[in-house]
Order: C-alpha cells, then structure tokens, then sequence
C-alpha cells in the first residue's frame, strides 16, 4: 500500500470515528450526560468563577415578607432572598442562568417566578457587564438547618451544567426580617 493510500485509510478511520462519537451523543438520553457538574465554592463578597459564569454573592437575607415596590407587589411567608452579581466570562451564546436552586437535605427549591417578582431564571448573561439578581425562595415555615445556594448557567430549557456555584447557607442563623424589598434586576454597578 503506498503512502497516498495509508493517508487516505487514516482520514477515512479518523471521520468515522468522530461520526460514531457525534452519533453516540446525538442519542445518549440527557440524564446519562453531565450527571455531577464541577462545584465551585462561593463566599459572601467574594467572586466564584466557573466555565463562562462569574458570581459574586453580596447578600442573603430571610424575611417573612418580601415586597417590589415598582410594581406595588408583595408576598408574605417564609423567603430567603440572595442577591448577588452574575456575568458571563467568555460567550454570550446561550449564556443564561438555567439554574438557581437552594437545597435543603434531599428537598430542591427553585427561585420564584411569580408574577411581579423582579428576576427569576433564565437571565440573560452578558460579557464583562455584570447584572445585579435578587432571587428569592418561598420556604415551608418548619425548613431549617444547612441549606444549599446553587448558581449555574446554560442553554434555556437545558439545567444541565458543567460547573454550579455554590454557597452554604445557615437558615437558622439568618435574622429574618419583617420585610425585604427585592432590588430592581438591571446592571451592577
């Protein structure tokens, strides 16, 4: 076999095997994909960056009402609200908060997207300009303990991630206020 025809056998194994991989993709079931993201720990103040997503916590806060004051609209019960600062670090493609879930043992609470509510996901991430996020989570009365903040970023509809930020939060340590007015979502400054 000369060089020409060894060269050509290459190419030809080498397409067929990124075929077989494109396809085996195309038909492995979402669940199978990405089952544990890679976790990046947060602190109050200080920025936590994963692929493409830079978060920076500012504040959480328990309140048993939270109020938007733009729009005349509030909601009593038991919140945790977190604000923070989230941007995108390397693309604007499909860059959108897909995730933003407190944990608390094996019980999932998503930010709340009731009407009137100033930000929930998916938010539109940009490069370089950081917009500011208030994310509150309606609780049960009884829920205590060590909670979960958990942060990520990708395609709308899709909550799988490569990396999720993370936080600890102490809810028995939280004061809660009477009233906390969520902050109008726009650009950090």
């Amino acid at each position: 076999m000369n060089r020409a025809a060894r060269l050509a056998l290459h190419w030809a194994a080498a397409a067929a095997l990124v075929a077989a991989a494109w396809g085996l993709h195309a038909i492995t079931p979402p669940g199978m994909i990405a089952a544990e993201p890679f976790r990046v720990d947060a602190r109050i103040g200080e920025p936590a960056e994963g692929r493409n997503l830079r978060v920076t916590v500012n504040g959480v806060h328990a309140a048993s009402k939270v109020t938007e004051p733009e729009r005349g609209w509030y909601a009593e019960g038991r919140w945790v609200v977190v604000e923070f600062e989230a941007e995108a670090t390397e693309s604007e493609r499909e860059a959108y908060l897909s995730v933003m879930r407190l944990r608390i043992g094996d019980r999932t609470y998503r930010a709340s997207e009731r009407p009137g509510l100033g930000f929930g996901p998916p938010a539109r991430l940009s490069v370089g300009l950081p917009r500011q996020i208030s994310a509150a989570f309606e609780l049960p009365e009884n829920a205590g303990g060590i909670a979960e903040l958990g942060i990520a970023y990708g395609a709308i509809g899709d909550e799988r991630a490569d990396s999720l930020v993370v936080m600890p939060i102490d809810l028995d340590a939280l004061e809660v206020q009477p009233e906390v007015e969520l902050a109008p979502p726009g650009w950090a400054e």
